[in-house]
């Protein structure tokens, strides 16, 4: 089935190599899909060739995305466009949108690889003469691997960093070998040496997680703005109750990034003032407005807190137990200090979250990057992705079902299935579109199944 390959650093011969079950694994995945799409199965179901593609790959042991990942900024990394993941692989089938590829090379994949979501990011393409549209000549086109080394070709050298694949596939039985074709890669100057510098794990209770994160994230600006000489990375992850804070340094001194840390313990757990370690009157200011947002986040769970306590804290008692779990966190023993280097700034968060809810808000930015920017389209888009949020590690289904996001979702999908309406009227202008709306539907079905809501008709 597969013919050609498009390989970036020499990441066929690694896939090959270090990813031999992998590999055959998505063999198996593009027979299977090519068969259906072939079949007159296509059609007959209300299931997207994304559910399919997805659902091949899933029974050969693939994850579904089921973690949500946050860049330095706090803006979500779409590692839904990404596919399904193993091991360090992701792999997406390619939709016939003209700039469908680049935004998978230059935005999804590159934040996956930049934030470790992944290694090798794949891409699965049919040849022209394999294509399912082939009867239109434009849609095919801009949709097959031809296509594709085409830009690849006019771009080259890629200024990229990381590796991916593109595989191009046949639904032609071939006696021939698959041909790798290496894409050139721009020269670039040598990267510095990375070393691990500090590995903190704080474990906090549910009703400080989002706040404590807040805390530990700000490290990144205080060493920036006290340190400025210094290059390094400040990562938090977040796996069930437990968070961790990683700090990777390029050429930064390890010593000054500790002494960092250590100051930073002591003003956030009120032994000393931020006065006696710096002058910079904005950082000063910033330290104490970030105190205040951790405040409002968890007077914000005050109910949770409540429920767990069985007492209402005082604003003041709330924020004490917080600043005191980080303080103790960041006083951890020497020996449990390790150190990395890295020379940028960055973060990378992941949550434990409602799998479907991530999902869904994984479709909300790709309708964002697929739809016209219109604001009759986006308003209501940012509107209910933002609440959905608010509910994404939300486990209790009542919760869910009497939350503002789930009826903000309701009435977003009668937008999308209002055939007169500016959001029906803009998904029916792309075939990719029609896809994600139709998976925002399912979505929408299984989070209202899930939590006692009536379920609306299939997305047609």
């Amino acid at each position: 089935m597969i013919q050609n390959v498009l390989s970036f650093m020499g990441s066929w011969e690694k896939l090959c190599s270090t990813h031999s079950e992998e590999l055959e694994s998505i063999k198996v995945a593009i027979a299977e899909y090519a068969l259906y799409r072939s079949s007159d199965k296509e059609g007959s179901l209300n299931i997207s060739t994304r559910e399919i593609w997805e659902k091949f790959l899933f029974d050969q042991g693939w994850n579904i995305a089921e973690q949500a990942y946050f860049n330095t900024s706090g803006r979500r990394v779409p590692v839904r466009s990404l596919g399904p993941q193993k091991n360090g692989l992701s792999a997406q089938m390619a939709f016939s949108n003209p700039d469908f590829l680049s935004r998978w090379l230059f935005t999804y994949s590159t934040l996956a690889v930049r934030n470790k979501i992944v290694e090798i990011p794949i891409l699965v393409v049919p040849m022209l003469d394999s294509h399912p549209n082939i009867n239109r000549s434009h849609i095919a086109r801009t949709g097959s691997f031809e296509y594709y080394q085409e830009q690849l070709e006019m771009l080259s050298p890629l200024s990229l960093t990381h590796p991916f694949l593109i595989i191009g596939y046949s639904i032609h039985t071939s006696l021939l070998d698959i041909n790798v074709i290496d894409v050139e890669q721009e020269d670039r100057p040598p990267s510095p040496e990375v070393n691990q510098v500090i590995n903190k794990s704080i474990e906090f209770p549910a009703e400080y997680h989002q706040a404590g994160i807040g805390i530990l994230n700000f490290f990144s600006t205080y060493l920036t703005e006290n340190y400025p000489d210094q290059d390094a990375t400040v990562r938090i992850e977040q796996n069930g109750l437990k968070v961790r804070m990683i700090v990777e340094s390029g050429e930064g001194n390890p010593e000054i990034i500790e002494k960092a840390l250590h100051e930073y313990e002591q003003i956030m757990s009120g032994s000393q003032s931020a006065t006696k370690f710096t002058q910079n009157e904005k950082l000063i200011l910033e330290l104490r407005n970030e105190v205040r947002v951790a405040k409002f986040r968890i007077e914000s769970q005050q109910d949770i807190i409540a429920l767990q306590n069985h007492k209402i804290q005082s604003s003041e008692e709330r924020i004490d137990t917080l600043l005191g779990i980080v303080g103790e966190g960041l006083r951890q023993e020497p020996h449990n200090i390790n150190v990395q280097v890295n020379p940028c700034i960055q973060n990378n968060m992941s949550l434990t979250i409602n799998a479907d809810i991530a999902s869904s808000l994984g479709h909300l930015e790709e309708l964002m990057d697929i739809l016209p920017k219109d604001d009759a389209i986006c308003l209501p888009i940012n509107d209910l992705s933002k609440s959905l949020q608010i509910i994404e590690a939300e486990q209790n289904p009542e919760i869910v079902r009497s939350s503002s996001a789930m009826s903000k979702f309701s009435r977003f999908i009668d937008k999308i299935s209002d055939a007169n309406g500016a959001v029906r009227k803009a998904i029916d202008t792309t075939q990719q579109g029609f896809e994600v709306a139709q998976d925002l539907v399912n979505k929408y079905n299984k989070i209202a199944s899930w939590c006692g809501l009536p379920v609306v008709p299939t997305f047609k």
